[in-house]
């Protein structure tokens, strides 16, 4: 099988998040498998074609991510008249294959879901508040105190829905319907395209994204008594930060040699401002003297952070699939996730990580401090999430789901066809 994997985001120039994880380590499952693999990616500064690890990778300079369709287009359509693919596959997210969709309808289209902005909306608008005013006036005076000027950014609400936003939904969701089979990382995720965007029970698959870990990951001990709690992940209140940030005092109370970091690409909001500026100065201010934010880590850093940790506090109020959360699994940490999420089919709760309810600082402080007192029981839970990892989301495992899947695609795509050409007659 010949396939076209379409993703702005690859490693590593424009590896900015977890598509382009999920599609690096697609792409080399897939080549494992005997298929004929390119990628069709973006890139900053050049246009090129290499091949790395078995896959041919075709770089395209755009520096514009919502714009990478179109840009993408015309190289895949030359690819393919020499090529001749089977399938391509694109990431819902800004509809990356929408043009080469409309280039190639001979060929099967598969779209992966991600975090489409419908979910992204509706999870979050008018759900996550500021502080109440009497929280506000109580950080304004410990700020005063300490000889600092007050920080306070946010109208109160979040921003209403754009039409842009608007724009994006509709095209999102009118390329997962015109996919030949549409693959979801999670059934939960799964049922809320399917209920949404009214996608066909057959043509909606449950495929989890592949995860391979490195040597040095799985070589990383299990018994870390570090006492450092890290969190790895956007400075956003999607990510939960701000839940953590209120849970760190309550575990100073009972184990104050814990030490905290937080790991991430700081981002804006318009209720917040700057939310590592405003972590800093408000609910973070009276325990910085044990926090670290040393902001985005680039990845080949990640694994030595993972060694200096003893738990990973994730507690997300939306990820579909972080690979945050396998990561930190396969380093044998004690991993703490929320329930609702993609981390709810990740983490056997209570025996290869905890899950906690969203929004509880007070549940966060309690599993936090629940494995600081028990090592013994943090480490056995390390144990069994490294081997979660290794076994669920292998290469071996995750393969022939995705190929069946295909095949699927590549079914339905006769289908289509056939009623195309009825339809012209």
């Amino acid at each position: 099988m010949r396939i076209a994997l379409f993703s702005y985001e690859y490693p590593p120039e424009t590896a900015a998040g977890g598509i382009a994880t999920c599609t690096h380590h697609t792409a080399r499952m897939m080549a494992g498998c005997g298929h004929e693999v390119e990628v069709f990616a973006g890139s900053f500064v050049r246009s090129n074609r290499s091949t790395t690890e078995g896959v041919t990778v075709n770089r395209i300079r755009h520096d514009n991510h919502e714009t990478f369709s179109v840009a993408a287009a015309p190289v895949f359509t030359e690819r393919h008249a020499a090529a001749r693919f089977d399938l391509m596959e694109s990431p819902e997210l800004l509809a990356e294959a929408a043009a080469a969709f409309n280039h190639a309808p001979e060929v099967a289209r598969v779209v992966k879901i991600h975090s489409p902005n419908t979910l992204l909306h509706t999870s979050t608008h008018g759900q996550y508040h500021p502080p109440s005013f009497f929280d506000r006036v109580r950080l304004h005076l410990d700020a005063l105190s300490q000889g600092e000027k007050p920080y306070w950014a946010g109208s109160g609400q979040p921003a209403p829905m754009t039409e842009h936003h608007r724009f994006i939904e509709t095209m999102e969701r009118e390329i997962a319907c015109q996919a030949d089979a549409v693959i979801t990382p999670s059934v939960h995720l799964g049922q809320f395209i399917s209920d949404s965007w009214q996608i066909p029970s057959d043509k909606l698959h449950h495929v989890p994204n592949v995860f391979m870990p490195s040597p040095a990951m799985l070589g990383i001990p299990t018994d870390s008594r570090t006492h450092r709690v890290t969190y790895i992940g956007r400075l956003e209140p999607l990510k939960g930060v701000f839940d953590l940030a209120r849970a760190i005092p309550i575990i100073r109370k009972q184990f104050p040699s814990t030490r905290f970091r937080l790991i991430g690409e700081s981002q804006y909001s318009d209720i917040f401002g700057d939310l590592g500026q405003y972590l800093r100065k408000t609910l973070l201010r009276r325990d910085m003297d044990v926090i670290e934010i040393p902001g985005p880590v680039p990845a080949e850093q990640i694994i030595s952070s993972l060694n200096e940790t003893e738990i990973c506090v994730l507690p997300s109020i939306l990820d579909n699939f972080p690979y945050a959360c396998l990561e930190a699994m396969a380093a044998g940490r004690g991993v703490i996730g929320t329930v609702e999420t993609g981390m709810a089919e990740m983490i056997e709760d209570g025996v290869s990580g905890k899950l906690v309810p969203k929004f509880s600082p007070q549940a966060i402080s309690e599993a936090v401090c629940h494995w600081l007192a028990h090592p013994d029981l943090r480490q056995e839970a390390g144990i069994a999430a490294r081997e979660r990892v290794c076994n669920a989301y292998s290469p071996s495992v995750l393969g022939p789901m995705q190929e069946q899947a295909y095949t699927q695609a590549l079914v339905r795509r006769e289908q289509r066809l056939v009623n195309s050409s009825t339809a012209v007659k």
